[in-house]
């Protein structure tokens, strides 16, 4: 069990690169109200990043979305 645990006890910094198409599906995908809460805090971050920068608002996710039909 400590060979699982310790290395998920590390939080690691990572740089990834995306293009605009990328970051907005990546934003909407990870932004609904069934995403992970802490993905969706980094996902609503890096909408406000594009938005700082670009000046570009990007539509974040909802569960209607991504809901299965039938």
């Amino acid at each position: 069990l400590a060979a699982y645990a310790t290395p998920l006890a590390f939080r690691y910094r990572w740089e990834m690169t995306a293009n605009l198409r990328e970051t907005a599906y990546l934003v909407r995908l990870r932004s609904g109200s069934q995403a992970h809460p802490s993905y969706r805090q980094v996902a609503e971050a890096m909408a406000g990043a594009v938005k700082r920068k670009l000046g570009i608002r990007l539509p974040l996710g909802t569960a209607k979305e991504f809901t299965r039909p039938g």
